[in-house]
């Protein structure tokens, strides 16, 4: 970061013949924001208005000008919670003490625009888009000379920001592909400085750590003692990909539509989206190619199992539009979805689970569900927060009820296994069912331990997540383990 003059230019600048009275005219998004603003609308019109979602293609026939306006009419982003590059902001505002008029000059609806440049306080005017007039490139472009004349700088990122650099004194590059400062120096145009934007790290946005839940879809092969069957095994291995794929084009989704409520949780702030590290469209284009490589995948499998895949689809997707932010709501759909990955490795190698099976794992995935939110209102709490939790329906003073229901399912699904050690299936199954009793004993103690570990807000991941990171977890599941084979 550096300080322009009309003297010398700071170490950190580049080129030559800026003029320290020339005035900077400072491009958003992108440049100054870290994010879209017109993603940022589109996104929180879909999902506080999904049903009004096609009006978006409606209004973008007339124009994406039209379109922004209309947006700007329902919500405007919160400058105060959008990412910001810090690096050219601070920047920016060491121009301004020396002396320089800044512009801000963005395709972004006046009204965004305005807002933005009144919470800065650094900007002494604003060109933007209007409802018949998208102010981007050439347009743009003529609008800077209309107001400065031949003599201005620019701050841009984007390649339609070239018509713009070739008509100007300088560029300030920031969020800026590399490549761009050595384009402008061969059109003979100053770099006075650069401002790199942070890395995007693409692959996170997959959220690949998560696949581990989808491992449940081998428990129908676990629980029917059909470990080294190999047309099972491969099937199964193309079932927890397509099932993966899936999975993260929905955690993609679900983190896009959830970027405003992760930039006020003290760890959510860190996500790809929510930083602004990752585009808003980039995300959209990655989800639409992972599904249609799951829907490939998925085409090898029986009908029944692409019947589940789709109901997943179509539930996660209503979760994170809608139930997510329903008290209560959220938590059954979340032991729902874990179910249904059961369901799905059952359906995709034809195995049929039995209805003890699944009253097991329906209680101890609703209490896990619980745990995790448990976790998320302790936090809350030692924060002395009593607000919701952002995007949910919860609130600090449903600790106890939290609690005592995450305990109740917890202590349901050990009965339930109880009851199941003296069924027809469990005869069927073991030799020595009664041996199974020994496993009470360490679900009781791995439900309850969870369930402290949350009350105290350690629980920092997902419940299955940290669950394949945590040493006892392995321990109790070797002895489980060895129990059942003692079983057998």
């Amino acid at each position: 970061m550096g300080v322009i003059s009309d003297k010398q230019p700071a170490a950190s600048t580049a080129g030559t013949g800026a003029d320290g009275l020339t005035p900077l005219f400072v491009d958003l998004d992108g440049t100054l924001l870290l994010t879209d603003t017109l993603a940022e609308m589109a996104v929180h019109f879909v999902r506080t208005l999904p049903w009004k979602a096609p009006l978006l293609l409606f209004w973008l026939i007339r124009g994406r000008a039209y379109l922004k306006s209309r947006l700007a009419e329902y919500w405007t982003p919160n400058p105060a919670t959008l990412p910001i590059n810090e690096d050219l902001l601070g920047f920016l505002r060491n121009e301004r003490l020396n002396g320089r008029t800044l512009i801000l000059a963005t395709a972004s609806p006046e009204r965004v625009a305005k807002d933005i440049a009144d919470y800065f306080g650094i900007f002494s005017g604003v060109l933007a888009t209007s409802e018949t007039v998208n102010l981007k490139g050439q347009r743009k472009a003529a609008a800077i000379q209309s107001m400065a004349g031949e003599r201005f700088l620019y701050a841009g990122n984007s390649t339609t920001d070239f018509a713009i650099w070739r008509q100007s004194a300088g560029a300030v590059l920031a969020g800026a592909p590399r490549n761009f400062a050595s384009r402008l120096k061969k059109n003979s145009i100053p770099v006075l400085a650069t401002f790199p934007r942070p890395p995007r790290r693409l692959w996170r946005i997959l959220r690949a750590h998560q696949w581990v839940k989808n491992v449940l879809i081998f428990l129908p092969i676990a629980t029917s003692h059909r470990f080294f069957e190999a047309t099972v095994l491969r099937t199964a291995l193309m079932a927890f990909a397509a099932f993966s794929l899936t999975a993260s084009a929905i955690y993609i989704v679900n983190d896009i539509l959830d970027v405003e409520s992760d930039r006020a949780h003290p760890h959510k702030k860190l996500r790809p989206f929510a930083s602004g590290s990752v585009p808003l469209v980039w995300g959209l284009a990655a989800a639409a190619c992972l599904l249609l490589l799951s829907a490939g995948l998925s085409l090898a499998l029986p009908v029944n199992a692409r019947w589940l895949l789709a109901a997943y689809l179509a539930g996660t997707m209503a979760y994170s539009l809608k139930l997510k932010r329903m008290l209560f709501a959220d938590v059954l759909a979340l032991a729902a979805f874990y179910t249904m990955r059961v369901l799905f490795g059952g359906a995709a190698t034809n195995i049929t689970i039995s209805s003890w099976t699944l009253a097991f794992f329906m209680f101890v995935f609703l209490s896990l569900a619980m745990t995790k939110r448990l976790s998320e209102l302790r936090l809350k709490s030692a924060a002395q927060d009593t607000d919701l939790l952002p995007g949910r329906g919860y609130q600090v003073v449903d600790i106890p009820q939290i609690t005592g229901l995450a305990a109740a399912s917890s202590y349901a699904s050990v009965l339930v296994f109880a009851l199941y050690i003296n069924s027809p299936e469990a005869t069927a199954l073991y030799h020595h069912p009664h041996r199974l009793w020994l496993i009470c004993p360490f679900l009781i103690y791995w439900l309850s331990r969870f369930l402290l570990i949350s009350n105290r807000g350690t629980l920092h991941h997902d419940p299955i997540v940290f669950a394949t990171r945590d040493r006892v977890s392995y321990l109790v599941a070797f002895c489980v383990a060895v129990i059942v084979l003692f079983s057998i």
